[in-house]
Parts: C-alpha cells; sequence; structure tokens
C-alpha cells in the first residue's frame, strides 16, 4: 500500500514485547512520513512509549468492545499486527475496517498467527532475536528498516527524583532484578545473595534490588542470605515505571533474568548482565553492544 494516512501497530503483550516493537515505530514512521501511527497496547504498558516520536497516539487495550469505536472512527488504512495474533484481536481488526491488515510477528507453536489479514507472513524456523521477527512483518510490505535499536525515553520529573535518591550513594550502584512473574526464570536466591556479597566486595558497590510489590518478600530472603545486607535497598513496589526507567538509565549496572528489565536496560545503553534458564537468548537476550 501506497497512499497510507493512518496506521495502527498492536502489541498488546508485556513490556518487554512491547520494547522489542520499538524499531517497528521507527521504520514505519521514515517510510510513511505523513502518516499517523498509533499503538494499541496493555494499560501498564503504555508509559513505556512516552516521549516516542515515531508515535502519535496510545491506546490502550481494556477491551475489543471498549475500543472498537475508536478503531472505526480513526478509519485506519493500515494495521500491523504483531502480538497477539489471536483471532479475537484479528476480528477487532476485521470489524474495525481497517483497509489492509498484515502481521504476524512469529509466536509459539500453538499461538494464533492471524486471522481475516490481507497478507499473512509464512512460518519460519529461522532462530533470530524476537527485534528481527517484528521486523520481518514489515519486509514483507519491502518497507526498508535502517535502525535495529531499542527506543525508551527517560521522563524529566523521574530522572529528578532518581537524581536526588542517588546523591546518597558513593561508588558504582548495580541493580539486581531477580523476580519475575514466571517462575521457571528465577535463579536461585543463596545465589543471589552471594552475588551481590561479592559485588558488594569486588566494586565498593551498592545494591538495588528492583521488582514489583508482590516480589518483596523474595528479595527480602536474598538479602537475610547477604553478608554485606547495609549496603543494600529494596525498591520492590517503590518507583513507578518512568523512575524505574531512570534508575537503570543512572546506574553502572544491571544484572537481571530474563524479564523486562533486559530491554529497558538495552534501550538505555546501560550495561546490563542476564541470567537465562529455559528460554532462549538467541531469541530474547539483550540487543545492546554493552551487555552479557
Amino acid at each position: 500500500p501506497k497512499k497510507i494516512k493512518r496506521i495502527l501497530v498492536v502489541e498488546t503483550l508485556q513490556l518487554g514485547d512491547l520494547l522489542a516493537a520499538t524499531p517497528v515505530f521507527r521504520a514505519l514512521k521514515q517510510h510513511y512520513t505523513s502518516a499517523t501511527i498509533d499503538v494499541l497496547v496493555q494499560p501498564h504498558a503504555g508509559q513505556l512509549l512516552e516521549g516516542n516520536t515515531s508515535i502519535d497516539t496510545v491506546i490502550p487495550f481494556t477491551s475489543s468492545h471498549a475500543v472498537l469505536p475508536l478503531l472505526r472512527e480513526n478509519a485506519y488504512d493500515l494495521s500491523i499486527l504483531l502480538h497477539p495474533a489471536s483471532l479475537v484481536i484479528s476480528w477487532l481488526l476485521f470489524r474495525a475496517g481497517v483497509n489492509y491488515r498484515v502481521g504476524a510477528t512469529k509466536a509459539g507453536f500453538l499461538s494464533g498467527k492471524g486471522f481475516f489479514l490481507h497478507k499473512k507472513l509464512k512460518p519460519i524456523i529461522k532462530e533470530q532475536h524476537k527485534i528481527q521477527d517484528n521486523l520481518d512483518v514489515l519486509r514483507a510490505l519491502h518497507i526498508p528498516v535502517k535502525d535495529t535499536t531499542l527506543e525508551l525515553a527517560v521522563q524529566k520529573k523521574a530522572a529528578a527524583v532518581v537524581k536526588n535518591f542517588m546523591k546518597h550513594f558513593k561508588g558504582k550502584t548495580i541493580i539486581i532484578h531477580a523476580s519475575s512473574k514466571h517462575k521457571s526464570h528465577h535463579w536461585m536466591p543463596e545465589r543471589f545473595a552471594r552475588l551481590a556479597d561479592i559485588l558488594i566486595h569486588k566494586y565498593k558497590a551498592t545494591i538495588l534490588f528492583t521488582g514489583a510489590k508482590e516480589d518483596n518478600h523474595h528479595i527480602d530472603y536474598i538479602i537475610q542470605h547477604m553478608r554485606q545486607r547495609q549496603k543494600t535497598h529494596n525498591l520492590a513496589g517503590r518507583t513507578t515505571l518512568p523512575q524505574l526507567i531512570a534508575l537503570v538509565d543512572a546506574v553502572d549496572l544491571g544484572v537481571t533474568i530474563d524479564t523486562s528489565m533486559t530491554h529497558i536496560a538495552s534501550a538505555r545503553k546501560t550495561p546490563v548482565v542476564v541470567l537465562f534458564g529455559p528460554t532462549m537468548p538467541s531469541f530474547w537476550g539483550p540487543s545492546s553492544k554493552n551487555s552479557r
């Protein structure tokens, strides 16, 4: 399609999935320079896109019934379906009357592959990063891709809060993100405790444990098994998402399991070490050069 005025990108999975889609937004804006680009996301994820200059409007997806009138009113010329390519989302785009519907990015064997699409990607078994899987949807439309880096802005108010917090620490500061809603991604807490002690001893570092409010018990257990607890701070549930992004931007290093922290650190080009369990680093590993 050439005459494109309004584009809708659909990425309604998790924070990491949305960050991995930011090169898609950039490539679309570079190709359709005068087009309006909107993104349909989970309500809690919209803050990740604040300050992204490739996007015009972030639309929270609460239910198909809630967003359908708006999608119809916006009269999109093109939809890029990334995740999920389920019957529910595909039917939503069909009912919204999007003129040209394309998708979807590569997903698991049992996941939906998209329905009611004008152009549908063929399944591939090639092992590549999720960023490239997303960009393959654009390549199917012969849209050139010049930049595959992730994009994530730091909000000024959040940066000011973090700057005031960080001035209390001397020496290096290191984030450890030890929790995930996927318990299979967890590393043994006793080993995280040992790692934190080593980092404090070797680098005279302050350790900042991050996570959600429900991760407090897990993190407290790790700290209880440390020898140098006085050099640690449990920030789980105590930061907003913008403040967490600003904190990642301010520290010297991040250590995390396979979770969205991987991609937040990559987007802000903060050095990060990622510990993988059952998932594949080639698919979901950090994308910045100063990472392991």
